[in-house]
């Protein structure tokens, strides 16, 4: 469930904004992922904007590609927090369904545009349970995962 082209680019702006702030701000490289973060929930919203003015499947795949890195990212935070390295296998999921969403030619079977929301079906969440079910899996676990190796 996602919103109309004035919500979406009106957050859009607001994020980078936030953005520039934050990357003048954090100096302390255990935050260096905030910003990243922030940025692409921007470029997420945008995503948003140009898939309710135009008329291009890119959009709703560039989305896709945008909010499958953030549990990664959100992991990857509660890593630095902790002094602790993460593992780059953790980055193989999310380019597994990046690589997915980037090379099958209909990865995207239907995106529109309504008064409030927008709604986009994919390949993974409509077609192949099994896949939903890893990127289900992978979506909520990494930042909760990462959320326990902070507090331990």
């Amino acid at each position: 469930m996602c919103f109309t082209p004035l919500i979406s680019i009106t957050t859009a702006i607001i994020e980078f904004g936030i953005v520039i702030y934050l990357l003048k701000r954090i100096k302390d490289k255990r935050l260096r992922i905030i910003p990243l973060f922030v940025l692409l929930l921007g470029l997420y919203q945008l995503t948003e904007f140009f898939l309710c003015t135009s008329d291009n499947y890119l959009w709703p795949r560039l989305g896709f590609i945008v909010y499958t890195l953030l549990p990664v990212l959100g992991m990857q935070l509660f890593y630095d927090l902790s002094n602790k390295k993460l593992n780059k296998i953790f980055y193989s999921i999310p380019l597994f369904y990046i690589l997915v969403a980037l090379l099958h030619p209909n990865f995207i079977i239907l995106g529109t545009c309504s008064s409030f929301f927008i709604t986009v079906r994919n390949l993974i969440f409509n077609q192949n349970k099994i896949l939903m079910w890893i990127y289900l899996a992978h979506y909520f676990t990494y930042p909760l995962y990462g959320l326990y190796i902070l507090i331990k």
